[in-house]
Parts: structure tokens; sequence; C-alpha cells
């Protein structure tokens, strides 16, 4: 069988597209930035874990914050669904009661 030249081409195709998106001047700097800034990060990380250990438990705990938010937006969100649903039902039957009477009288 023939090697798998699919991760070959998806790994030259990057290379080429990266390489090609590094012409343009902005975009070399704020790569070259983005790279300086990541590997301040990963140094101050690797001298002090606790902080890293900190900053991932308040992205959880805040993460875990947004998660209940949206949760009791969208259970109130199907409540008053369903409170529309019950009125218009409610609406339709008072409406059919009186569409009857009224096909009644003719």
């Amino acid at each position: 069988m023939g090697e798998n030249k699919l991760a070959k081409g998806i790994i030259v195709g990057a290379l080429v597209g990266a390489a090609i998106s590094l012409l343009d001047r902005k975009t070399r700097e704020d790569t070259i930035l983005q790279v300086k800034d990541c590997s301040k990060k990963i140094w101050d990380f690797s001298k002090n874990p606790a902080v890293l250990i900190e900053n991932i438990s308040e992205k959880t705990a805040a993460l875990r914050n947004k998660i209940e938010e949206v949760s009791e937006d969208v259970n109130f969100i199907i409540e008053k669904v369903n409170d529309m649903k019950e009125s218009s039902e409610k609406l339709l039957r008072m409406n059919g009661d009186g569409n009857e009477e009224e096909d009644n009288k003719q």
C-alpha cells in the first residue's frame, strides 16, 4: 500500500499558507508580538505553576457561572413560551366558543 499523503498535504498546505500570510508586514508584526507574548506567559507559568492553576480555576468558575446563567435564561424563556402558548389556546377556545354561538344564531 502507498503511504498516506493526506497528512503531508495538510502540513505542506498549512506551511505554505502561513508563509504567504507572513508576507504582509502587519500580519508579520502581529504574529511576532503574539509569539513573544505567548513565550512570556509560558515562561512565567513554568516558573510559577500555581498562577496557572489559579487562572484555570478562575476561568472554569466563570464558565460555570455563565452556563448557569444561560440555563436559567433558557428555562425562563421556555416558561414564558409555555405561558404564551396556554394564553393563545385559551383565546382560541374563547374565540371558538363565541363563533359557535354566532354560527348557531344564523
